[in-house]
């Protein structure tokens, strides 16, 4: 396996994500920062430091003009949609988790969370979009559909306790 010498301590690392970040400007290939994780985080931690107040004031203001599109970067990267499919699913589903059927109660940041998009991990194909509870039990159920019948079983035999 290839080693990387990172820029910031100048030691040598094997060229993995273990050790060296993916580059943002390349996030779509396989290409790693030139400095180590542990050199990133101290110029992180540097950085804020300094700039503190001014460069989180400076985030949020780019975060409130460029929302829609930040949304639409990330919804791509992740599940391979963008924000016209994203919001054609929402409009499909009457605006309502694909299994409870009920909008979604999460808030963050005093607003409502948008709903999460379920997606099968070994396909990446997308299934809709589900509340924070019914996404959060499926994943705890790790998708497996013996487990849900075993737990319905369960919960119907004790109904009545």
């Amino acid at each position: 396996m290839k080693d990387n010498k990172c820029t910031g301590c100048g030691l040598s690392f094997p060229a993995t994500v273990e050790y060296f970040s993916k580059r943002k400007a390349f996030r779509y290939n396989n290409y790693l920062s030139y400095r180590c994780k542990q050199c990133d985080k101290q110029r992180r931690d540097d950085y804020n430091k300094k700039h503190g107040e001014k460069a989180v004031a400076a985030r949020k203001a780019y975060y409130d003009l460029n929302k829609d599109k930040i949304r639409s970067k990330v919804l791509l990267k992740n599940y391979g949609i963008d924000s016209e499919e994203y919001d054609g699913l929402l409009s499909s589903q009457n605006g309502v988790c694909a299994i409870c059927r009920q909008p979604e109660m999460l808030k963050r940041r005093g607003k409502t969370a948008p709903l999460s998009v379920d997606h099968d991990h070994t396909t990446g194909k997308i299934r809709g979009l589900l509340c924070s509870r019914c996404n959060t039990g499926l994943g705890l159920f790790r998708d497996d559909t013996k487990l849900l019948k075993a737990a319905t079983w369960y919960i119907n035999v004790n109904r009545n306790m």
